[in-house]
């Protein structure tokens, strides 16, 4: 996930004056929040409708968050950006409506990266927004020869990846790991069954 976050903000070209908004941080939205603050983005939005996520975001390097289950995401990075518009947009969430909010997001001239995969085999914009800003939308498919920069960052300190082990489960209730994997409960980021090696 963390290369995958990398690459993302290696394709964004970010600038020490842009803002940014990750919709979506499960493990490779927190590694493309964190990849964005060691780029040197100078703000850091996170639209995330799980609390648990929010706040981990906060302490992985989100300068705000947003909860789109309780306000208009669109809306608020519009007056959290004095109606700007965010510089560099990564929809992570791998959804439909997500992408959509991405180019509505995004300033004239502004930059949607999707990087989530949709269980759908499409993906739908907003034409007239799109066209009217003139927006750029860059389609993340992997982590491109970032795996070796990335475990460098997690050796240096500079990012935290052990965070997202969020729950820990034994072999036995390897069941519920993936049950509550496929749910996204209780704040999970990442579920890891831990194979007892003493034996």
């Amino acid at each position: 996930p963390l290369a995958v976050g990398v690459y993302a903000v290696e394709l964004a070209e970010l600038g020490p004056t842009d803002t940014v908004v990750v919709i979506g941080v499960g493990a490779i939205g927190l590694s493309t929040v964190q990849a964005a603050k060691v780029a040197g983005a100078k703000r850091i939005i996170v639209s995330e409708p799980i609390a648990a996520r929010r706040g981990l975001a906060l302490r992985l390097g989100a300068s705000d968050v947003i909860d789109p289950s309780a306000s208009d995401a669109v809306e608020k990075v519009t007056r959290l950006t004095a109606g700007r518009g965010a510089d560099v947009i990564f929809e992570c969430a791998g959804d439909s409506e997500a992408v959509r909010q991405a180019s509505r997001m995004a300033r004239v001239l502004g930059k949607v990266l999707i990087v989530g995969i949709p269980d759908e085999d499409t993906y739908s914009f907003d034409a007239s927004s799109s066209r009217r800003k003139q927006l750029t939308a860059l389609f993340v498919r992997r982590s491109n020869l970032t795996t070796e920069k990335s475990i460098r960052l997690v050796a240096e300190g500079k990012v935290d990846v052990a965070s997202y082990a969020t729950h820990h489960f034994s072999l036995e209730d390897a069941g519920k790991a993936l049950e509550l994997a496929s749910t996204k409960g209780d704040g999970l980021v990442r579920a890891v069954v831990v194979v007892d090696t003493q034996q």
